[in-house]
């Protein structure tokens, strides 16, 4: 089910060509349930995929594709599916710790991954690209900065509080969360993300468990979000966020713009279900 209310809108853009403003189309959505717009303006400027029929009220017995109200629109229609998406869950992966990583000022944090340095601005640089670091509940307050260099992160949780912020150097980093006895995993809420180079493929969160995932916008965050289970909850007064995000639910409130990178459609790929295109009974 998406929520899109209080100004939330949706456009594209290319981020081979990152400083090419935002195109006011091609923000398509997709749901097997039903499309909630509501507040002025709130427009998404692409299309709504669904298996649902029909535009109106929506209950339990009659899920309607989409329930519009107060001027809110949806620009280029409806895309009817001929059947629900099923997203797989991502792969498991070891189990991290559950101990606490907190970067609040100081020395890094034990249990930091062993490969970080600084006292605040901190920066974490794994040996490479394909080098795992664990850690466990992340925690980022006090408007602590850690940047983040390519390399696969395999954490319990992650919180952002007191304007903190993850800044991306060099990509791609991979952020795997567990999320083990967290209602929410990945609290992004009281901070940001900044991915300068406005590519999503650079900063991934891949989350496969049903708590919440909370993401504000700003003027650089670009990245990933791929948690099929999980509630998203996405928030900002006037904020962009750039990339793609697939979660069970979504609700955006607050003027939260969702770019989507039209590269991404050639670049990163999502198998859904096998579909029937054409059938004959003729053999050969």
């Amino acid at each position: 089910a998406l929520s899109f209310a209080g100004g939330a809108n949706t456009e594209s853009y290319d981020s081979a060509t990152p400083a090419t403003p935002p195109d006011p189309s091609g923000g398509n959505v997709g749901t097997n349930g039903n499309l909630t717009g509501n507040g002025d303006p709130t427009t998404i400027n692409g299309t709504l995929s669904t298996p649902r029929a029909g535009v109106g009220n929506c209950t339990t017995n009659n899920v309607t594709a989409a329930t519009i109200a107060g001027w809110a629109t949806v620009q280029d229609g409806l895309v009817t599916l001929p059947q629900a998406v099923k997203y797989p869950d991502p792969a498991a992966f070891p189990p991290p710790p559950t101990t606490n990583v907190q970067f609040n000022g100081g020395a890094c944090p034990a249990g930091a991954g062993g490969y970080c340095s600084g006292t605040g601005p901190y920066t974490i640089t794994p040996p490479g690209p394909s080098s795992v670091v664990q850690m466990g509940d992340v925690a980022l307050s006090g408007a602590s900065v850690v940047h983040l260099n390519a390399g696969i992160y395999e954490i319990n949780s992650l919180s952002l509080a007191g304007n903190s912020k993850i800044v991306v150097d060099s990509g791609p980093v991979i952020i795997k969360v567990a999320g083990k006895a967290s209602a929410t995993p990945i609290d992004l809420s009281g901070g940001g993300v900044s991915n300068p180079s406005l590519d999503p493929t650079q900063l991934q969160f891949i989350y496969g468990g049903k708590g919440e995932v909370k993401i504000t916008g700003g003027t650089d965050s670009a990245a990933l979000v791929y948690a099929p289970n999980a509630t998203g909850q996405f928030t900002g007064d006037k904020t962009e966020f750039y990339g793609a995000i697939v979660t069970s639910k979504v609700s955006a409130t607050g003027g939260f713009n969702l770019n989507y990178d039209r590269r991404l459609r050639t670049s990163v790929v999502t198998a859904g279900n096998p579909t029937l295109t054409s059938f004959t009974w003729r053999t050969f």
